[in-house]
């Protein structure tokens, strides 16, 4: 394992592009890119998930950055981060458990993307906040919660290759 890599975290509320956005960069460097477990698990239960399923959808997240982590050569491309389970229950259940509370404290990433909210709605089975005022308030969680840790973020925003070509600027080398 390399242990020079950068770790990049790729955040934001949900359907801003960061799935799509880890994939192409993950094409483009030819580096590993942790994909969403909540994704997974979400599709895979069977029954409503209730506030405790985010404490079990982070530690498989965990996992996964981990054995990213094995194959990079210079970069980590995770597609979420713990901030997202943080946001997500404060935005829910309007509480944070312990175990995702002490994750924020113990991961850790050399660069942050905070996705805009710029992109149309896209409808998914799993997305759950269609509404504007919805998705601006989740953004607003995310940049009170980025800066109130003292994380330094960029905000990626526009369409298409625009939106691929400003994370590419942001990044601290090329391909």
């Amino acid at each position: 394992m390399n242990r020079n890599y950068l770790k990049l975290r790729i955040t934001g509320p949900e359907a801003t592009g960061k799935s799509s956005l880890a994939e192409k960069l993950s094409t483009y460097y030819h580096e590993p890119w942790v994909p969403e477990a909540a994704r997974e698990y979400l599709q895979e239960l069977d029954r409503p998930y209730v506030q405790d399923d985010l404490d079990i959808m982070l530690r498989k997240q965990m996992e996964l950055e981990q054995r990213a982590i094995w194959q990079a050569k210079r970069l980590v491309i995770c597609d979420t981060g713990p901030e997202v389970f943080w946001v997500w229950s404060k935005f829910k259940y309007n509480s944070v458990s312990p175990f995702i509370q002490e994750a924020l404290n113990v991961m850790k990433y050399e660069q942050t993307f905070l996705m805009d909210i710029d992109l149309p709605w896209v409808p998914d089975p799993l997305r759950e906040h269609p509404e504007l005022n919805d998705r601006k308030a989740i953004f607003k969680l995310y940049m009170s919660l980025l800066k109130d840790r003292g994380v330094d973020f960029e905000v990626i925003s526009g369409k298409g290759v625009e939106r691929f070509q400003n994370a590419l600027k942001r990044l601290p080398f090329n391909s």
